[in-house]
């Protein structure tokens, strides 16, 4: 993607083609349908109206995440009354019941799902999205070892998942968790590469 600049017309243009990763990585920080899509208009039009700010200094897509994440927790940050997490919407991480994702994909999005948000969000810009350890960690605003343990806990939580159900990972899979988010994310891959 490229840089943020003062044309308008471009920053639409590129706005539109980040919309479904977007709202993949506002699924992931939300866990709910309504407050993703929500997230994801707001932070368009944050980006609309404060783009002639940023002069070409900062890359759209990794701008555009990191206020989404800022958004995000600012409005948690905001709640009088902090609510227990609440497992995400599986359908947000469900790439569809087709033969062609089966029932492996229902199950893969139920366990992102019941991922704590913060290890989906890290989750999803990484394997779902293909941003960089430092590209995610920016977008957080951590260090990158943040990232990288996150990662390794769901790692953890997948291996134990896949043991529970006997499943096992190939042995040339060095990342289950990476082959894992990237089949439940298929259609968004296909639909970039089209």
């Amino acid at each position: 993607m490229g840089y943020v600049s003062d044309r308008q017309p471009s920053i639409q243009s590129e706005l539109q083609a980040l919309l479904p990763r977007l709202h993949n990585f506002a699924a992931a920080l939300t866990g709910e349908r309504h407050a993703s899509l929500e997230l994801t208009r707001t932070v368009c039009h944050i980006v609309l109206t404060r783009a002639h700010r940023e002069k070409g200094q900062t890359q759209l897509s990794l701008w555009a995440l990191t206020e989404m994440h800022t958004l995000w927790m600012t409005r948690l940050a905001a709640r009088v009354k902090p609510r227990r997490e609440d497992p995400a919407e599986p359908e947000l991480f469900y790439a569809g019941a087709d033969a062609k994702h089966g029932p492996a994909s229902g199950q893969l999005a139920k366990f992102i799902a019941h991922l704590p948000a913060q290890q989906r969000g890290a989750l999803t810009l990484v394997y779902g999205l293909g941003l960089s350890y430092d590209e995610a960690a920016e977008v957080y605003g951590v260090h990158v070892s943040t990232i990288m343990t996150r990662l390794v806990r769901c790692h953890k939580a997948l291996s134990r998942w896949m043991e529970h159900r006997g499943i096992g990972a190939a042995p040339e899979m060095a990342h289950p968790a990476q082959h894992a988010v990237r089949q439940v994310y298929a259609h968004d891959y296909e639909e970039q590469a089209a």
